[in-house]
């Protein structure tokens, strides 16, 4: 059974700096499943810069950076910089105002990657441990909130909701996707 959480409780421990009125949906296992109102909710970002990445025929914005999270974005993904241009997608980066969305499991306990999400009118919710994204396919904007601003949990949501992007779209425009685990090289 689902019961409602504020968001509020755990706003402090996450850092946050707005309080949310929205809430989370709270599952049996204590997973954080965003709703339609949590998404829409204002939320802050982390800074003012952007960066503008491509991955294949995907022209994404990245913005709501601080200057420390875009001079280390540049350098891991420096290969895929872009000039800046009309970007396919603009995804902000803001502040999730809570720890955790899905809960890591217990010590001991072996899990593999859940990612879970949702489609309806609005658009495409994404969420996993670290993070919790929407896209307005129609607009071509997402809004991505992070549970650190820094570190493997920052890095992790990012990349994630850009790896789950990126197949959307390249599968959209007829293209056709291979995961490395799947090619064989010499042999190995």
């Amino acid at each position: 059974m689902q019961t409602r959480t504020d968001i509020q409780s755990g706003a402090a421990a996450a850092g946050a700096v707005t309080a949310l009125p929205a809430v989370l949906l709270t599952g049996p296992h204590g997973d954080r499943r965003p709703t339609a109102a949590w998404f829409d909710a204002a939320r802050d970002p982390f800074g003012d810069r952007s960066l503008d990445l491509g991955f294949g025929p995907v022209h994404f914005r990245i913005e709501g950076l601080a200057p420390d999270q875009a001079a280390i974005l540049e350098g891991r993904f420096q290969p895929f910089l872009r000039d800046a241009g009309t970007p396919r997608i603009s995804v902000r980066l803001e502040r999730a105002g809570t720890g955790f969305f899905l809960r890591d499991p217990a010590p001991g306990e072996i899990e593999h990657y859940r990612l879970e999400q949702q489609r309806d009118e609005t658009g495409l919710g994404i969420w996993s441990y670290e993070f919790a994204g929407r896209l307005d396919p129609l607009t071509g904007h997402a809004r991505l909130a992070l549970v650190e601003g820094g570190g493997a949990r920052f890095d992790r949501g990012l990349e994630n909701f850009l790896r789950v992007l990126t197949a959307s779209y390249v599968l959209d425009d007829g293209g056709f996707l291979v995961h490395g685990a799947g090619v064989v090289r010499g042999g190995a």
